[in-house]
């Protein structure tokens, strides 16, 4: 029995939305952290560098034990 909806296959591969943060000068998801700090909200923000252009941006991020659907930024 074939299955069509083979998860080997590239089609569902590519399918997929790209995980994490991407450069939105050139398109690169590889970045350096440059400097990470804790907030009072408990968010930690971090400052980062893309590794192929050298675009800045900053990320603000939840702790693991913090996210959850209640939660709000």
């Amino acid at each position: 029995m074939n299955d069509i909806s083979d998860s080997s296959s590239p089609q569902s591969k590519a399918a997929e939305p790209p995980r994490g943060i991407v450069c939105p000068r050139c398109g690169c998801c590889h970045f350096r952290t440059t400097h990470t700090e804790p907030l009072r909200s408990g968010r930690i923000r971090r400052r980062k560098v893309c590794r192929h252009c050298g675009r800045r941006m900053v990320t603000y991020e939840l702790p693991p034990g913090m996210a959850g659907p209640d939660r709000y930024m």
